[in-house]
């Protein structure tokens, strides 16, 4: 981790893709809405004030984290006179995706999805790409009007990601598993080992 006080009085914290994991970063990374996330801010910005010796006038502090192109992020903790927020931003040359993305703590979590979704006739085809980002199996849908209400089912064994800006990542910085046809081609497979 670096830390490092620029002159307007920002605090820029630098974290490689091992450090994400040590801070919990990566929690904050794919849910931003996670109760756990302010602890984790707060760990951080302890470390790094004792650090820099960062000290803000104020009690309002705007926080934005924006991924690196080596897999961590830069997080810079903005003195402000008003609400705090944290937003996760994307590099300017991601594409936006209109797509519904979610993600499972584990292999088993994620075939059991895909076999659920492999059940109906309708979601067979859809169109989907599995990722491993970090330690999680991230299945990506490119689904139409009709398919997308079908898909919620996936909560019971996953978690929707609500940040689109997070897809956009994935997709640049994840490592591709299957492509277009993911439920198609690991549901077939299963069904045959099964047969």
């Amino acid at each position: 981790m670096t830390a490092f006080l620029d002159k307007t009085g920002r605090l820029k914290i630098t974290l490689n893709s091992e450090e994400i994991y040590e801070y919990k970063i990566i929690g904050i990374i794919i849910d931003h809405e996670s109760p756990q996330n302010e602890s984790a801010l707060l760990n951080l910005l302890a470390i790094a004030t004792l650090k820099t010796g960062f000290s803000p006038k104020t009690d309002e502090l705007s926080i934005e984290i924006y991924p690196s192109n080596d897999g961590g992020c830069v997080i810079y903790f903005i003195p402000e006179q008003s609400e705090k927020i944290y937003t996760v931003k994307p590099q300017k040359n991601q594409r936006k995706q209109l797509t519904t993305a979610y993600y499972f703590d584990s292999s088993e979590e994620m075939i059991l999805a895909i076999q659920r979704l492999f059940l109906n006739d309708k979601l067979k085809k859809i169109k989907s790409d599995l990722y491993l980002y970090f330690d999680k199996y991230i299945i990506i849908f490119f689904p139409n009007e009709s398919e997308k209400n079908d898909i919620s089912i996936l909560i019971e064994y996953g978690y929707k990601i609500a940040e689109r800006s997070l897809v956009s990542i994935i997709l640049e910085h994840g490592t591709q598993i299957v492509q277009n046809n993911a439920v198609n081609r690991i549901g077939m497979a299963f069904k045959d080992a099964q047969d």
